[in-house]
């Protein structure tokens, strides 16, 4: 067989926005162990992140004592929505599903996090 021939599948790219470092690393951890790559972003520059790692699907946090506005939120998963990019919404409130619902997110997980589960429901919604 020829090596022009073979072709590595690209792993899927998983951006992730979560404020909390020590939460942030361990996702990392997790879902580089199942085969995603990864990258980290913030308010600030998920728009570039975006653009640049084009990614399959966004973790991303809702964490209504940051003093980010609601507006924030739907101004990101309108432009995710558009552009058909998968959303799971993570959160400590006990109203994620609410808030999941009003983002239009694929999915929801609350925090703390079990790992286990949250990488499952990234295969889920990506249907890996």
């Amino acid at each position: 067989m020829n090596n022009s021939t073979i072709h590595k599948k690209e792993l899927p790219r998983i951006l992730i926005l979560e404020n909390d470092i020590s939460t942030l690393h361990m996702m990392q951890i997790a879902l580089g162990a199942q085969g995603f790559s990864t990258m980290d972003t913030t308010h600030e520059t998920i728009y570039q992140a975006i653009d640049s790692f084009r990614p399959d699907l966004v973790i991303l946090e809702f964490d209504l004592t940051s003093k980010i506005k609601p507006t924030t939120y739907e101004k990101v998963c309108l432009k995710l929505c558009m552009a058909k990019i998968p959303i799971v919404l993570v959160s400590s409130s006990n109203m994620v599903e609410d808030y999941a619902v009003m983002y239009k997110a694929d999915a929801y997980t609350m925090k703390p996090l079990d790992y286990t589960d949250l990488c499952n429901t990234v295969k889920d919604v990506l249907s890996l």
